[in-house]
């Protein structure tokens, strides 16, 4: 019996060899490709966005130049005919991107009647007449949204473009056959992508010429399809949509700007990540060579370690005593009971001092990636946008804090000033800062956007992401550089002030913006915030700050406080040095109390002067 028992064990030792490293070879593998898919599609997508962005640009280009040529025929239109006159004649003769001209009169229900035409016999089209379903829905298009585009079966490398010029009840609408061959060739020229104009108004403007001959499966043949993209309310993104037939696709969207208009960067997903199946059969190749390898060490390792069991036996109890240096030579073969509750103790304390050893690591990797993650979130402490001389300081209470604070162009002529602070501090916190930076990236490209529209694009994405757990309060506000006037919007944060020049700046010359006030970001969905403008005069300054400041405690407990921080704002901004002067003095200022002493929470302060 007891050589039955022996074998018994020596078995279970072997398949334990072997079974763990299968599995655990087998959780890698499918590990590694699941990591690959998703890289692989981050890869496309971002490359299709670049793409898509590109191709817009050059839509948008191409119907500007379009717009500009068109111009001064239109505005010589004889009204009163309803006639292209002779001096539209002598514009439409002096260019040479433009082969045809029809005027289009609106009759009333989205119908239209051809009023005139310009062409020449000399030009590389002859006679060209449109019409169908296709031309009948450009006009209803441009009726609607004032633009709509369609390439030329019949010609290569020419485009319709029709135009609204008029109101709503009284307008027209200037059909030209316009030659745009770079666009052409943009759309056309075969890639990784396919590449479509889209219209809201459901029909395909162009698409790839080689999609008209090719077999694949998976075709877009209807505006349908992009109905998501429709939907979103970003001017850009990225899906991944399934065609009318089932066919998984990969889609980044562009909005061009004008007419509604999307240009939409298409592969299909399964050749998009056809490299997938030549790395499972690679991986499969190489989990089973490491498997063989495996099985042929476990029978040696299996054999050897059943031999040598007896004698652990002894020295099991000093090695989890901390002798490590204890030689093993008991030959018994008596002990296996003893030695399993040896071995039991002894992995017990090593798991043990391990896990926490790890653990510990970890802690600290993950904080000093958090960490230097968020210091990428901020931008410099000190710059000039036009007019406002900036600077900036922020000191978090941990390796990572939830204050955040941002400066951006929106345009030529205008910039967003932003400030936030997320409840508590610490890895969590910075994890929402990073999320508020994510937010306001996508902010910073919307057009005519308002602080109070900024801020309930960012409550959303920030209450769908940390669910309510996680708040932040905020205050944004934008600087026309040319007026001086400042539109803000408040998310239950401190109130700024504002700080007019003064040799002896006083508590009543502080102007406070209270008086937009509006719920937490992430408190709730669909929260509103309320726009509020302010006039600042030349020499103005604004300074912002978080809570923190107010909470500074110096070491024996002691709070700043509210009022002896507008005491130290009022000794520090006195005068007419430069901000950054008065700025640094400020922060010497708060130093000096603080001395050493751990931070409460997280400090932030940011300031501009508005120079006209």
């Amino acid at each position: 019996m007891a050589s039955i028992k022996y074998f018994s064990l020596r078995y279970k030792l072997l398949a334990l060899l072997i079974l763990m490293p299968t599995a655990g070879l087998a959780l890698y593998a499918l590990m590694a490709i699941n990591l690959f898919t998703k890289d692989k599609k981050a890869y496309i997508f971002d490359s299709s966005v670049i793409v898509s962005k590109a191709l817009a640009t050059q839509v948008k280009i191409e119907l500007d130049a379009h717009e500009k040529l068109m111009d001064p025929i239109v505005k010589s239109i004889d009204t009163g005919a309803m006639k292209f006159s002779k001096l539209s004649y002598e514009f439409f003769i002096r260019q040479n991107r433009v082969e045809h001209l029809f005027l289009f009169k609106h009759m009333g229900n989205g119908r239209y009647a051809k009023a005139d035409q310009l062409y020449l016999e000399n030009r590389s089209i002859k006679n060209y007449d449109p019409g169908g379903e296709v031309f009948d829905l450009m006009l209803k298009t441009a009726g609607e949204v004032g633009f709509a585009v369609q390439d030329v079966a019949e010609a290569k490398r020419f485009f319709l473009i029709a135009q609204k010029y008029g109101d709503e009840q009284k307008h027209v609408v200037v059909l030209s056959l316009y030659n745009a061959p770079d666009l052409y060739e943009a759309f056309a020229t075969p890639s990784a992508y396919r590449q479509y104009l889209v219209s809201r108004n459901n029909f395909i403007s162009m698409e790839p010429k080689y999609m008209r001959k090719t077999k694949s499966k998976a075709q877009v043949t209807t505006t349908e399809f992009f109905t998501p993209i429709f939907n979103n309310r970003f001017p850009v993104g990225i899906a991944e949509i399934k065609t009318k037939d089932g066919h998984p696709m990969l889609v980044s969207f562009s909005k061009v700007g004008k007419g509604g208009l999307f240009v939409a960067s298409l592969v299909e997903k399964a050749a998009a990540l056809k490299a997938i199946d030549t790395l499972i059969v690679e991986s499969l190749l190489f989990v089973l060579s490491l498997i063989s390898v495996t099985i042929i060490i476990g029978v040696i390792a299996s054999f050897g370690l059943t031999s040598a069991l007896s004698r652990l036996v002894e020295a099991t109890k000093e090695i989890a005593g901390g002798n490590f240096d204890v030689k093993i030579d008991v030959k018994s073969k008596d002990e296996v009971s003893l030695l399993g509750d040896s071995i039991s103790f002894m992995a017990g304390e090593v798991s043990r001092l391990m896990n926490e050893t790890a653990e510990k690591a970890r802690l600290v990797n993950e904080l000093e990636t958090v960490k230097l993650i968020q210091e990428t979130l901020f931008p410099p402490d000190q710059a000039t946008l036009g007019p406002l001389d900036i600077v900036g300081y922020f000191h978090p209470a941990s390796e990572a804090g939830g204050d955040w604070y941002h400066y951006s162009m929106m345009g030529e002529d205008r910039a967003f000033i932003w400030i936030g602070d997320v409840t508590g501090h610490g890895a969590p916190a910075a994890m929402v800062t990073a999320a508020a930076k994510a937010v306001s990236s996508i902010v910073e490209e919307m057009e005519d956007v308002t602080p109070a529209m900024a801020l309930k694009v960012m409550n959303h994405a920030i209450n769908a992401t940390a669910k309510g757990n996680t708040l932040m309060t905020f205050f944004l506000m934008s600087v026309d550089f040319t007026s001086g006037k400042v539109v803000y919007a408040n998310a239950s944060h401190e109130p700024p002030y504002v700080l007019p020049v003064s040799d002896k700046l006083k508590k009543k010359d502080f102007v406070p913006l209270c008086d937009s006030e509006g719920s937490r970001l992430g408190e709730k969905a669909g929260a509103e915030y309320k726009d509020v403008e302010y006039q600042l005069n030349p020499g103005d300054t604004v300074l912002l700050y978080t809570d923190g400041v107010i909470d500074l405690a110096n070491p024996a407990g002691e709070g700043l406080g509210e009022r002896q921080f507008i005491k130290l704002i009022c000794d520090n901004f006195s005068g007419k040095a430069a901000v950054k002067t008065k700025f640094e003095n400020l922060k010497k200022t708060l130093n000096s109390h603080q001395q050493n002493a751990p931070l409460v929470d997280d400090v932030t302060l940011f300031a501009f002067q508005f120079k006209a």
